[in-house]
């Protein structure tokens, strides 16, 4: 049994794993992407984060399509085909080798629209 926490609005790049027999946080390699209001599903041993919020330069955020892949064994990121879409505040779930991103937030700057649109990406095939 793991946990993880990555990501957030005070810092967006973190990665942390609770050490369930010493009940302590340890800090991990961060993710390449600062983010928050992202995805995340585990799928086959890996940890995939997708979209999110990111800050490129001091009070705008823009939304953005990246998706990184995280292997606890090696303690890497690798980055992924990005989503079709750029998207924030979206549910990441992981159906067998498959991850479907659904609904959030899309759009540009302070004009974001809700959207209830689904996106399938193949973790075997590297497609959407």
């Amino acid at each position: 049994e793991m946990a993880f926490a990555m990501g957030g609005y005070r810092n967006p790049s973190s990665m942390e794993h609770l050490d369930t027999t010493s009940d302590r946080w340890n800090a991990l390699t961060g993710m390449s992407t600062a983010r928050h209001s992202f995805g995340a599903c585990a799928i086959g041993g890996y940890i995939f984060v997708s979209g999110g919020e990111e800050e490129i330069q001091e009070g705008m955020l823009v939304l953005c399509a990246t998706v990184e892949r995280y292997c606890p064994s090696s303690g890497t990121w690798t980055a992924m085909d990005p989503m079709p879409e750029s998207r924030s505040s979206h549910a990441a779930v992981s159906v067998g080798a498959d991850m479907y991103i659904l609904g959030g937030s899309v759009g540009e700057f302070d004009e974001y629209e809700l959207t209830g649109s689904v996106w399938k990406y193949d973790s075997v095939q590297c497609t959407w």
